[in-house]
């Protein structure tokens, strides 16, 4: 059978593991800033990972590969994840989620100019249908802004966080079949991410120090963390088993979980309103994601 069912349900639940940390982020986000957010979430999605990794697949063995992880630790976990989040802080949970929608369309356009993998001929529609979602997304944004993050912010963050995912999903395709070591992939980068994150903060001196009554919220994002380590830890896997097309259309639902969630949660989730208009939105996107990957 192979490893090609598993790779569609690790996928599967990533994209919903996705949705999970991300509404608790805008949770979060009442009280932390996004680059708070990010060091909560390192921190706290690290020491899970590494047990994951040495119980599944054992003390991790030096390769190139591990180096390639990395690098894509770097580059999303610093660059991707802190824009993705200051998009949740200004247009919301679900806005934010579906600005991530090109995401699958240039991972499939990597994968296809350095992989050598398949793109459909069905493109162009299934990008001007993602371009619409992103639109209707944004200009009515379903979550007031928070920790002073405006929405031209939040939208070039969201946006130029898609491009960075996109890159990084086709180094992680690359690093996993190199390794065969997907879990101790996602601990690798994350161990090279986190020291970085604080090095920045102590050279940019930004305040870590929680606001009055802040223990709830801390809890909130250290559960975000450990929910998007999973979710990550699930992308790696999907991404070592199956195409990075065939992954990044399922990990690409997480716009209608976070949909769904957002407004089982909309109480706590800092005002944030879902409507019809999301709804559409996200199932455009999904829409034209499936038309660009199939």
């Amino acid at each position: 059978m192979g490893y090609e069912p598993y790779g569609i349900l690790f996928a599967f639940l990533a994209g919903f593991m996705f949705a999970v940390s991300d509404v608790s982020v805008r949770v979060a986000s009442s009280r932390l800033t996004p680059f708070q957010n990010l060091v909560v979430s390192l921190a706290s999605g690290l020491p899970v990972l590494w047990a994951m990794a040495v119980f599944f697949e054992g003390p991790p063995r030096p390769n190139a590969g591990l180096a390639l992880y990395a690098i894509a630790g770097l580059l999303h976990f610093i660059a991707g994840r802190l824009l993705f989040y200051t998009a949740i802080a200004g247009l919301g949970a679900t806005s934010a989620a579906i600005t991530s929608s090109p995401t699958v369309v240039f991972s499939s356009l990597l994968a296809w100019i350095f992989l050598g993998e398949s793109l459909g001929s069905r493109d162009v529609v299934g990008i001007v249908l993602v371009s619409i979602a992103v639109y209707m997304a944004i200009t009515r944004p379903s979550g007031i802004p928070l920790q002073g993050v405006g929405r031209g912010l939040a939208l070039a963050s969201g946006v130029v966080a898609s491009l960075i995912f996109s890159i990084t999903a086709v180094v992680v395709r690359a690093a996993g079949l190199e390794t065969g070591a997907p879990i101790t992939g996602v601990s690798v980068s994350y161990t090279a991410a986190l020291p970085v994150a604080l090095a920045i903060a102590a050279a940019r001196r930004h305040n870590m120090a929680l606001k009055s009554g802040g223990a709830g919220i801390l809890l909130v994002a250290v559960w975000a963390g450990i929910a998007v380590g999973l979710a990550q830890t699930f992308r790696y896997l999907a991404l070592y088993a199956t195409t990075v097309a065939n992954a990044m259309v399922l990990i690409s639902l997480f716009p209608l979980h976070t949909l769904v969630l957002s407004r089982i949660a909309s109480k706590r989730l800092g005002e944030e309103r879902v409507t019809v208009r999301h709804l559409a939105a996200g199932i455009l996107a999904v829409t034209g994601i499936v038309l660009v990957v199939t």
